[in-house]
């Protein structure tokens, strides 16, 4: 198909990167290595470090169920994901064959993945800037930046995301100033390999089009039949898998999340993931950072935009429009907006925003100061909660209790969200997921139902998942207490785990 592609004629515009490192004299720059080596040094120690540590949670252990199966079975859609496309695990698949089928070795390739990001986003910023300087502070604020790191130390496809979402933006670029059938080439095998990742990213591929459009309109005539060559190679392969993707779409629920609350944090996680503050720590501090990270950094850095370069437009528009679009669909549609999903595009923002406040600070110098020192006192504080406090669910610690205490008992939860989890750790453990609400009021026959299977058990666990006590433990806990004598009660982090037995026993 790409061999059809119009013929494009060799590259006329300099290129920003090969200039930096050689220069006029044409001598090569060892400075520029050493600074990237020591970025990932850095960023692998912030990603590897203590990978282990903490608990497997709900869409960590998703992960590895599906990353156990075989690669037909996940090309085929079985095992079931009902909200992912098969990419990210086919190659978790790959790499934990290699490296083992723990939580640890697919935390791994998560933290690999951080690690290299360092690379494209100095390209991408060397390329929209043409300045080291900026360069430098861009790639020196993704290595500490407390969400990316965050996420680089979990199972999931976002920080393979942030990765192929910079390198595709460093290629836009490429598009929009040179010519060149190599570039388009490696603009389609982004799109493919974002597009099996992501559902987000069928979206981004139109976002991030259409600042090239406008950057190549006097090249209509090549850069639209290249585009719509593209856009074939990569819906082609996704038709194949278009049959799964409806039968997802058949039984994906909209998730009860506040969304719009997500929506208007996010600007605090892009600077401080979720271990500066988050709603573990309450409104009033929430509101504190928000006001603090809008007053001390958005508002330099959308005062700067007007005096920034016009390249910074790709970038900005995968920066800002994805968050817009999931905005848009969560009105209209789903509740669709969550910042981890939103995390991919945080390298596109650190690039945008220190090109705008490095342009602001030529004639206003403290506020580009104010900002850049800002960040890093963010970082400075969100990363030793990070690596000092613990923030996943701990299943292992439920786990490690049950076979030490009560390996003959079966554990019961409350819906099935931690059932994948536990089965992680005991995976012969008997187990019975309460698929139902509680209304003391109604004379359920599947309410008598499960009270049977229970009192058949004898003695018995019950996890309860305590992210939404209000909503989720004071039915069934009111329900076990009128048919069942509770024996004792453990609190493990986000889970309450209680051992009941039959009254009449």
């Amino acid at each position: 198909m790409l061999r059809h592609l119009p013929t494009l004629k060799r590259a006329t515009a300099p290129d920003p990167i090969w200039e930096d490192l050689f220069g006029d004299v044409g001598k090569f720059r060892w400075s520029v290595v050493a600074f990237l080596a020591l970025c990932l040094m850095l960023g692998g120690v912030l990603r590897f470090a203590n990978l282990g540590g903490e608990s497997i949670w709900y869409d960590e252990a998703c992960s590895m169920r599906m990353a156990a199966a075989p690669a037909a079975g996940i090309l085929a859609g079985s095992p079931f994901d009902p909200g992912n496309p098969p990419g990210y695990f086919l190659l978790l698949h790959a790499w934990c064959d290699i490296f083992g089928h723990d939580i640890v070795s697919a935390r791994m390739l998560s933290a690999f993945a951080g690690t290299l990001l360092c690379i494209p986003i100095w390209l991408l910023c060397m390329s929209v800037s043409w300045d080291r300087r900026i360069a430098t502070i861009a790639t020196s604020l993704a290595v500490v930046n407390p969400a990316l790191i965050f996420l680089s130390r979990e199972a999931r496809t976002f920080s393979i995301c942030a990765l192929l979402i910079t390198i595709l933006a460093y290629v836009a670029i490429r598009l929009v100033r040179r010519e060149r059938i190599v570039d388009w080439v490696a603009f389609m095998l982004c799109g493919n390999a974002l597009v099996f990742c992501h559902y987000y990213n069928l979206f981004l591929m139109v976002i991030v089009s259409l600042p090239v459009i406008v950057g190549r309109r006097r090249h209509l005539a090549q850069t639209l039949p290249a585009l719509g060559a593209v856009a074939t190679a990569i819906l082609v392969p996704f038709a194949l898998w278009l049959p799964v993707f409806v039968r997802q779409l058949s039984a994906w629920s909209a998730p009860d999340v506040p969304w719009w609350k997500h929506a208007v944090y996010f600007p605090v996680y892009v600077v401080g993931g979720r271990t500066f503050v988050w709603k573990q720590d309450g409104l009033p501090a929430m509101g504190l950072a928000w006001v603090a990270v809008c007053t001390l950094i958005l508002v330099p850095v959308i005062w700067g935009l007007r005096r920034s370069p016009k390249s910074i437009g790709i970038p900005l528009a995968i920066g800002v429009g994805m968050p817009a679009f999931a905005v848009m669909m969560s009105v209209l549609k789903d509740p669709m907006l969550n910042c981890r999903y939103l995390s991919p595009v945080i390298p596109c923002l650190i690039v945008a925003a220190t090109i705008s406040i490095w342009w602001l600070s030529r004639t206003t110098r403290w506020v580009g100061v104010m900002a850049l020192g800002t960040s890093l006192l963010i970082a400075a504080t969100s990363l030793p909660r990070m690596y000092g406090e613990t923030h996943k669910d701990d299943w292992r610690g439920v786990a490690q209790y049950v076979q030490a205490n009560g390996r003959d008992h079966a554990v019961v939860f409350k819906s099935d969200i931690g059932v994948i989890p536990f089965r992680y750790y005991l995976p012969e453990q008997t187990m019975l997921a309460l698929k139902m609400d509680f209304d003391q009021s109604l004379d359920n026959p599947r309410m008598r139902q499960y009270e049977a299977q229970m009192r058949a058990m004898g003695d018995f666990y019950v996890a309860h998942w305590v992210a939404f006590p209000e909503e989720n433990i004071p039915p069934v806990q009111r329900w076990l207490s009128q048919r069942f004598e509770r024996v004792e009660a453990k609190q493990f982090r986000g889970i309450l785990l209680e051992r009941y037995r039959p009254a009449d026993l």
